[in-house]
């Protein structure tokens, strides 16, 4: 049995992040799944692959993994790694598809696919709807929509940087508990996604 074939037989069915490494260790493919350990069996079980992921998976000597507690962390993990280790296959397997950032130039706050403007970007997000609903999130929170002052862009830049949630989590949950005693469950599950972010 190899290497491989016996790290598969313990990677656990839930939600997580995956890194195909090389001969010499260096990551060239990163992934998300909702169940990690199909995904994986997906790549060295089967044998219908197409030809970009045959040459990928023939330069593949290793796998390591991260656990997540959803799909939507998986996400938001696979986005930070694939920005730090710019993985080649990702790239080539990608099509050279353009994800959205969230922009933030001037005084205004948006997505964006295009990265030539100036301003501060934040992602990519490789999900657009995620994108949106971080978005949303920041619509909630701050109480700003298109438009901010200096104040509470650098606010919403470190809350976009991870380094400070300002309450998210409280404002957000007493927003959903307010629409949903309202009957306003449509906007009562936009706030509850929220939470989630």
């Amino acid at each position: 049995m190899t290497r491989i074939q016996e790290k598969l037989n313990v990677v656990p069915n839930v939600p997580g992040v995956y890194l195909m490494r090389d001969q010499y260790g260096h990551i060239i493919y990163i992934g998300k799944a909702i169940d990690i350990k199909q995904r994986l069996k997906s790549y060295f079980v089967s044998k219908s692959h197409d030809g970009k992921v045959t040459a990928m998976l023939a330069k593949v000597a290793d796998f390591d993994y991260f656990i997540t507690k959803t799909e939507n962390d998986a996400l938001g993990l696979e986005a930070n790694l694939i920005k730090k280790h710019k993985p080649h296959y990702n790239v080539l397997l990608k099509d050279n598809k353009t994800f959205p950032y969230i922009l933030i130039a001037g005084d205004k706050i948006e997505i964006t696919r295009k990265t030539n403007r100036k301003g501060k970007y934040f992602g990519p997000y490789f999900n657009g709807i995620w994108a949106r609903g971080l978005l949303d999130t920041i619509y909630d929170v701050f109480g700003v929509r298109d438009k901010a002052d200096e104040e509470i862009l650098d606010k919403v830049k470190s809350f976009l940087r991870g380094e400070n949630d300002f309450g998210a989590h409280e404002i957000l949950t007493e927003k959903m508990e307010t629409a949903a005693g309202m009957s306003q469950f449509e906007l009562a599950i936009r706030y509850r996604d929220g939470i989630r972010f």
